[in-house]
């Protein structure tokens, strides 16, 4: 039986007003594992009991997070440079422009995916490669405004 590898799914999000018009970044619509997903989903929630020390320690593992299994690339720089896909680099990033692309990500993963296509008018499963083969999406710009 021959090796199914998992398509890595892959969006483009970009901001079209308000003060991070420009920004875009590509982003894992799957990340490597679930246990990573909902990881990234608890650490974006942010409980009212958290302590100052709470929050750093939280933030300072989505950016880990985010560096190792969301963000792909973008295209921010500061007065220093490029800022890198790494947990140092969106540490650089500007906080409400980090919150908004993740908000972003977090809001297109949840999305349902497009239907497959029509169903075979045959009961037989279809090894064709035809319409309702399954098949991983493209890379998709996602529009998101700000």
């Amino acid at each position: 039986m021959p090796e199914f590898v998992l398509p890595e799914r892959l969006a483009t999000l970009v901001i079209d007003g308000g003060s991070f018009a420009g920004a875009e970044a590509v982003v894992r619509l799957a990340p490597r594992n679930l246990a990573t997903y909902w990881r990234a989903k608890k650490l974006m929630a942010r409980p009212d009991e958290d302590t100052a020390e709470d929050q750093e320690a939280r933030l300072r593992e989505l950016f880990e997070l985010a560096a190792a299994d969301i963000f792909v690339s973008w295209n921010v720089s500061d007065h220093a440079g490029p800022l890198p896909i790494t947990p140092e680099g969106l540490a650089r990033c500007d906080p409400d422009l980090f919150g908004e692309l993740l908000g972003l990500w977090s809001v297109t993963t949840e999305q349902a995916p497009p239907p497959l296509g029509l169903p075979s008018p045959s009961t037989e499963p279809d090894s064709s490669g035809g319409a309702n083969s399954a098949r991983p999406r493209d890379h998709a710009r996602k529009r998101r405004r700000s």
